[in-house]
């Protein structure tokens, strides 16, 4: 359980890493595209060049990375997977041998009963494994209901329907904008 859970989780941490590289390169290469005639009139093309390389570089290293720790990840499960077969087969031809009492099934266990107990625990590990990192998108999930619900069930400061309230029968002003100034962003 241990062993895929940490599987699940690697592998979700470098597609997020790589996914975060590449949208920045993406964003830069936007940027540079949008204002094209901006870059070219200033000469500016192999600059924007490296700042784009510079997060295909990133992507490269962490997806690098990611790789080299799934495949350790995949290697412990199948060693994982490998030992506890190996640790079953064992006890359970002791148990076979010597005629232990199945409790369950009210008779001595066979080759059969090993073997589904060996399934049971394999498949009941790797789906809890699986599920483990699912926890913490429940709980991002709860944590945006609940700022969810506070907006819906706050009370505002202003009440619509306040008997008291002063109504505007004339509603008429002057708007002016003082120390303003404007610039172009390229």
């Amino acid at each position: 359980m241990l062993v895929v859970g940490l599987l699940v989780f690697s592998l979700q941490m470098g597609y997020k890493t790589g996914e975060r590289a590449f949208k920045a390169s993406s964003i830069k290469a936007e940027q540079a595209l949008g204002n094209i005639k901006v870059v070219v009139a200033y000469g500016q093309e192999e600059l924007e060049e490296q700042r784009f390389v510079k997060h295909l570089d990133q992507a490269c290293t962490s997806s690098k990375r990611f790789h080299f720790i799934s495949a350790i990840g995949f290697a412990a499960n199948n060693g994982a997977f490998l030992l506890i077969f190996g640790a079953m087969l064992y006890l359970g031809g002791i148990f076979v041998v010597n005629n232990v009492y199945n409790d369950v099934r009210g008779r001595e266990y066979t080759g059969g009963d090993v073997v589904s107990i060996f399934f049971g625990v394999m498949f009941g590990g790797m789906s809890l494994g699986i599920a483990g990192p699912n926890f913490s998108a429940v709980t991002k999930g709860r944590q945006a209901a609940r700022a969810a619900l506070d907006i819906i069930y706050r009370q505002p400061d202003i009440v619509i329907d306040d008997p008291n309230a002063k109504l505007l029968t004339d509603f008429r002003g002057e708007i002016e904008f003082q120390n303003v100034s404007f610039q172009y962003k390229t």
